[in-house]
C-alpha cells in the first residue's frame, strides 16, 4: 500500500504526464494548421518548399516526441530541450520563409512556446523563452530583408516583440499561481490522506488493547457501550479480569489530556495493571501498584483516574477501589441508589499512595455501573450537565424493568447522546453494566454467621 508521500509523488507525475500530453496536441493542432496553409501558399508562392520541407520535419519530431510520452520515457531537463526545440522549429520556419509578411505570421507561433513555457517553468523560464524567441527573430528578419532590416526591426520592437514579453509575464504569473494552489491541493490531499492514515493505525491498535465485547462471566449479565470523542483513539480503557471460576475483576480508567497526548499512555496503563494483577490480590493493591509503574511516565503533566472493582460470586460481595474516579452506582431493587464512598487519590501523581477499599453485598438482581465523567459531565445546549440523578434514575428505572446488562448500558448510552448534542461533546464515554443473575448457595459457615 502506497504512503501519502508515495500518492502525493503519483499525483504530481500525473498531473505533470497531463499537462505534457495537452501541449503535445497543442503543439500537434498548430503544425497540422500550419502545413495545411503552407501547401495552399506553395501554388502561389515561391520558394516554399524548403519551408514546407520544414514543417514535414516539425510533425516528425511532433511525432517522436508524442512516441516518447506513451512508451512512458524520462529524462532528466526534457522540457527545457523540448522548448529549445521548439524555439528551433519555429525560428527555422520564420528563416525558411520568404517574405517578411510570412515572417509576420509565423511570429505568432512564439506565443504558443510562451504559453508552454507557462505550464511547464517558472516565470523566469517564460521571460527567457520570450527573449530567445525574439532573438532568433529578429536573426530571420536581418536574412529576409536585409536592406530594410532597421525598420523591420523597429516595427518588430514597437509592435510584435512588447506584446510577446507582455504575455510572458502575465501567463508565468498565472503559471506560477497554478502550480502554487496544485502544490496546495497535493499537499492538502497527502496530509489528509496521513491524517486517515493515523487514524486507521490508531483505531487498530484500540482494538487491539480493549476488549471488543464483555467475555462470558457465569452468574453476570455484563454489557458494555464505549464511543471515543475522536475517531482516532481515546483516553478512556476499561478491562475485564476473569480471577477465578467466579470471581471477576472490572477496571475502568480515564486518562488525563485530550485526543493523541491520552491515547498514547493508554499501553502503559494497561500492561501496568495487567502486571499488578498478577503480583497483588486486593483492589487498593492494585491500583497502588499500577501507579508505582506509571508514575515516572506520566510526570510532570499527566494522571489517571481509576477504579478496580471485584466481584466475587461465591462470596456474594463486591470490592471496590477507587482513585479519584466515577464512583459505581450500586442498584438494588426498590432501593434508591448506593455511591461506593471509599476513594483516594488519582493516580501518577505522587509515588506513594494508599488507596482504601470497601465491600458491599451483592444479591440476586443487584446492578453495578461503572462509567468515566463523559457520561456524568456531557453537557446539553444550555450548559447543564447528564450529573448522576439523572443517571441514578435510569439505572433504577433499569432495575425495575429487569434490563440485562447491555440491555441498560445501551439505554444510558442512547439518554447521553439524546442529551449532549454532537458540537457540545468533549470527553470519551464509556460505560459498563454488572447485573448479578445469580449466586453460589450460601455454605454451612455463612448460614451459621446469619444465624
Amino acid at each position: 500500500m502506497p504512503t501519502p508521500r508515495d500518492q502525493e509523488l503519483l499525483e504530481r507525475r500525473a498531473g505533470e504526464r497531463e499537462v505534457d500530453a495537452i501541449v503535445a496536441v497543442l503543439r500537434a493542432i498548430f503544425i497540422a494548421l500550419f502545413a495545411i496553409s503552407v501547401t495552399l501558399g506553395s501554388r502561389t508562392r515561391p520558394g516554399s518548399a524548403p519551408l514546407l520541407y520544414g514543417v514535414v520535419a516539425g510533425a516528425v519530431y511532433n511525432l517522436l516526441v508524442a512516441l516518447w510520452y506513451w512508451r512512458g520515457f524520462r529524462l532528466r531537463g526534457e522540457r527545457t530541450v523540448i522548448v529549445a526545440l521548439d524555439l528551433v522549429m519555429f525560428s527555422s520556419w520564420i528563416y525558411l520563409s520568404s517574405d517578411v509578411r510570412v515572417a509576420y505570421g509565423l511570429f505568432n507561433f512564439n506565443f504558443l512556446l510562451v504559453g508552454i513555457a507557462a505550464l511547464w517553468f517558472d516565470w523566469t523560464g517564460t521571460m527567457l523563452t520570450a527573449l530567445v524567441a525574439s532573438f532568433f527573430y529578429l536573426v530571420a528578419l536581418s536574412r529576409l530583408d536585409p536592406t530594410h532590416f532597421i525598420a523591420n526591426t523597429r516595427d518588430a520592437l514597437t509592435t510584435q516583440i512588447p506584446f510577446l514579453f507582455f504575455l510572458a509575464l502575465v501567463v508565468g504569473g498565472l503559471g506560477r499561481l497554478q502550480r502554487r494552489e496544485r502544490e496546495r491541493a497535493l499537499q492538502a490531499r497527502a496530509l489528509i490522506a496521513e491524517h486517515q492514515e493515523r487514524v486507521r493505525m490508531a483505531q487498530e491498535l484500540y482494538e487491539v488493547l480493549v476488549p471488543a465485547e464483555a467475555p462470558e462471566m457465569p452468574g453476570l449479565d455484563v454489557g458494555v457501550r464505549f464511543r471515543p470523542y475522536l475517531p482516532a483513539g481515546a483516553g478512556d480503557y476499561y478491562q475485564f479480569v476473569r480471577l477465578g471460576e467466579r470471581r471477576f475483576g472490572f477496571f475502568l480508567a480515564d486518562i488525563s489530556g485530550k485526543y493523541a497526548s491520552a491515547f498514547v499512555k493508554v499501553p502503559l496503563v494497561k500492561y501496568a495493571f495487567e502486571m499488578a494483577c498478577r503480583e497483588h490480590y486486593d483492589p487498593g493493591r492494585v491500583l497502588e501498584a499500577v501507579n508505582a509503574l506509571i508514575y515516572e511516565d506520566f510526570q510532570p503533566e499527566r494522571f489517571v483516574s481509576a477504579l478496580y472493582v471485584i466481584a466475587d460470586l461465591d462470596q456474594g460481595s463486591l470490592v471496590c477501589a477507587i482513585a479519584g474516579h466515577e464512583p459505581p452506582l450500586l442498584v438494588r431493587h426498590g432501593r434508591a441508589p448506593l455511591r461506593c464512598d471509599s476513594s483516594g487519590p488519582i493516580l501518577g501523581m505522587a509515588r506513594d499512595i494508599r488507596i482504601p477499599v470497601s465491600e458491599q453485598a451483592l444479591a440476586v438482581g443487584d446492578i453495578l455501573v461503572l462509567c468515566t465523567d463523559g457520561v456524568t459531565g456531557a453537557r446539553n445546549g444550555k450548559g447543564d450537565e447528564f450529573g448522576d440523578e439523572r443517571l441514578s434514575e435510569l439505572a433504577l428505572a433499569g432495575s425495575g424493568m429487569r434490563l440485562g446488562g447491555q440491555q441498560l448500558a445501551d439505554r444510558v448510552f442512547s439518554a447521553v447522546e439524546n442529551f449532549a448534542p454532537l458540537e457540545q461533546r468533549r470527553d470519551d464515554v464509556t460505560i459498563i453494566v454488572l447485573r448479578v443473575d445469580h449466586l453460589a448457595p450460601p455454605s454451612d459457615a455463612q448460614r451459621a454467621a446469619v444465624a
